[in-house]
């Protein structure tokens, strides 16, 4: 490794040396490198490491006292960029990522999300075999105006399938909020807009939004 640093570059080979302990390499190497991504660090041994290996490729323009101070005030996902091609280390934050992948997931998950495949399910298998009248008893309910309902509350028709001549709207109940995630220790701070709707039936009382 420590011939690679500093002969590689010779030959138009470069290296990238990760670590979670700077402790354990040799502040040799380190003077060789040209480019630093340095993270948070936890411990003063690790500091004292990392400020030798710098001091060793800047020389003598550089201020140590000014560095440990970044070190030792950065939070979480930020970093320091010490390069040979500028004249003092830039402070960076990376963008917080947010993955919507949900796992692993349990049995009561699984049952949760099998509710209205099963329910379907049965359904179909309750209908096999059986003739469809020409007339079905929910079509004859459709109503052809929508229902009296309350001044302060809002309607909205969101239109499909305008080709058909038989256009069908369902009710729905819809709701829309922006959700602030916020972590000071972290260094988080998202905020995230999210609407919702639950379909309304002749057995609804109150919204479930987790099965929205």
């Amino acid at each position: 490794m420590m011939l690679l640093l500093k002969q590689a570059r010779a030959y138009g080979l470069g290296v990238v040396l990760s670590t979670q302990n700077p402790v354990d390499l040799d502040y040799k190497g380190l003077s060789n490198i040209g480019t630093w991504f340095i993270g948070r660090l936890q411990t003063s041994q690790d500091q004292e490491r990392v400020l030798d290996g710098i001091v060793g490729s800047a020389g003598s323009g550089f201020d140590k006292k000014m560095v440990k101070e970044l070190l030792t005030n950065l939070k979480g996902r930020q970093f320091l960029l010490k390069s040979a091609h500028l004249d003092e280390p830039l402070l960076f934050q990376s963008r917080w990522v947010m993955s919507y992948l949900k796992g692993p997931v349990s049995r009561a998950d699984i049952k949760k999300l099998m509710i209205n495949r099963s329910a379907a399910g049965q359904a179909a298998d309750d209908t096999a075999g059986v003739k469809t009248p020409a007339i079905s008893s929910a079509a004859s309910e459709l109503q052809s105006h929508p229902p009296m309902l309350s001044s302060a509350i809002e309607q909205r028709y969101h239109l499909q399938n305008l080709l058909s001549d038989n256009i069908v709207f369902e009710p729905w109940l819809a709701a829309s909020c922006s959700l602030r995630f916020y972590n000071s220790k972290r260094n988080i701070d998202q905020v995230e807009d999210v609407s919702m709707r639950c379909y309304l039936d002749d057995s609804f009382q109150h919204p479930d939004w987790s099965a929205a």
